[in-house]
């Protein structure tokens, strides 16, 4: 006789026991503590990247006062005679030359 047939001594010849239907409470606690736990993730993520613009706007001031310094440096630099010689040199010579003066990038380079 073939194992799997109904008579066989591997059939299991108990009854089945049916358990009290079971209302579910651990798979919605798990839901609802999955959500809550999903809402915290997003409002930090929301935090930090309002805590970044808030940082970059900050900062901008900084970068005017920055950048208005150096145009105040620069106009100095101009008032100064180094600048004034340089200058003149511009207007005087093609600018390439402004490169080969000392300090610039094409100094004992030729072009």
């Amino acid at each position: 006789m073939s194992p799997w047939h109904p008579n066989s001594s591997l059939v299991c010849n108990q009854p089945i026991v049916h358990f009290p239907a079971q209302s579910g409470i651990a798979m919605v606690t798990t839901l609802i503590l999955l959500l809550v736990i999903t809402a915290m993730g997003l409002i930090a993520y929301i935090a930090s990247v309002q805590s970044d613009l808030v940082s970059a706007v900050s900062d901008k001031s900084l970068s005017i006062e920055a950048g208005e310094a150096c145009v105040d440096d620069a106009i100095d630099w101009r008032s100064s005679s180094e600048g004034r010689s340089w200058l003149n040199i511009a207007i005087l010579n093609k600018p390439e030359n402004l490169l080969k003066l000392p300090g610039g990038a094409l100094l004992g380079k030729t072009v």
